[in-house]
């Protein structure tokens, strides 16, 4: 293995739109217990320690993709979390030491309220990547695919995360203004 190989990294990038408010978006985005309910056919549920929510920074979880898959570690180092620009990044390490990224970033479109969701897969090493790219075998965009639809119908079908949404704005609105 050449030091070339080992320094550069290989990113796999995708984008989504999704017709929701980027805060409805990023209630299910950035919970990784959330995606793996929404997608039990290809994650085993994830373990969050110590009881933390996954998207705050040095938040941790073990998990597991499928059972042909090995134990994983991931770790959240970096979270964003604007009215138009949303980020979170979660460093995973596999029980054999390969390590990459999951980032997700969100953007709200102005015009019509949409959310535009950029979707990153950094691997530290081209080794890391190739055999990632082996084990997936072209599976890898149709469950990137399938898990957006998934996000897509749940926030088109579900008034429950509108609720808790509008919920905690009209919660803010009656402590503003006193209790009548």
């Amino acid at each position: 293995m050449s030091s070339e190989s080992k320094e550069k990294s290989i990113s796999i990038e995708k984008t989504f739109t999704f017709q929701h408010r980027i805060d409805r978006v990023w209630y299910v985005i950035r919970d990784v217990s959330l995606i793996c309910i929404l997608k039990p056919d290809v994650h085993f549920p994830f373990i969050v320690k110590d009881g933390k929510d996954s998207w705050n920074v040095q938040s941790e979880f073990m998990g597991k993709k499928d059972e042909k898959e090995e134990e994983f570690t991931g770790k959240c180092i970096e979270m964003k979390n604007f009215p138009q620009y949303k980020k979170i990044i979660w460093d995973i390490t596999t029980k054999s030491g390969k390590t990459l990224q999951f980032q997700y970033q969100l953007f709200q479109v102005t015009e019509d309220d949409a959310t535009i969701l950029l979707y990153k897969l950094k691997f530290k090493t081209k080794e890391n990547y190739l055999e990632f790219k082996e084990k997936t075998k072209g599976s890898f965009e149709k469950d990137f695919k399938d898990l957006m639809e998934k996000i897509n119908t749940t926030l088109s079908e579900s008034s429950m995360n509108l609720f808790q949404y509008e919920g905690g704005l009209l919660q803010e609105k009656w402590t503003k203004f006193g209790n009548f």
